[in-house]
């Protein structure tokens, strides 16, 4: 981010760029549930410099045909496609979420 930032603005705008982003990754609580420092709660650095080992990739597709498939309907990007879209990424998910714990 800071590459992209350098790119983007001057010397003076990028400092005071570095020292904004500086405090925000020092300050503001992360929404993780994780807890590295024992204190319960991370900041959004802790959680840049955290590392976790990547045990297992699942790959999730969507290989069924299903009634409000978009498949021929071009650009169909209606809210009510879209949400049949999302529910039907959550049950695919879910099944192989549940298959893996069997």
């Amino acid at each position: 981010m800071r590459n992209v930032a350098r790119r983007h603005f001057n010397n003076d705008k990028f400092d005071v760029f570095e020292q904004d982003i500086e405090h925000f990754l020092e300050t503001k609580e992360a929404k993780s549930k994780l807890d590295i420092q024992g204190s319960g709660k991370r900041t959004y650095k802790d959680v840049l410099n955290s590392t976790f080992n990547l045990k297992n990739v699942v790959r999730i597709e969507n290989t069924s045909a299903y009634d409000d498939s978009i498949s021929g309907k071009g650009a169909d990007f209606s809210s009510q496609t879209i949400k049949g879209l999302i529910e039907k990424g959550k049950d695919d998910a879910s099944k192989v979420l549940i298959g893996l714990e069997k």
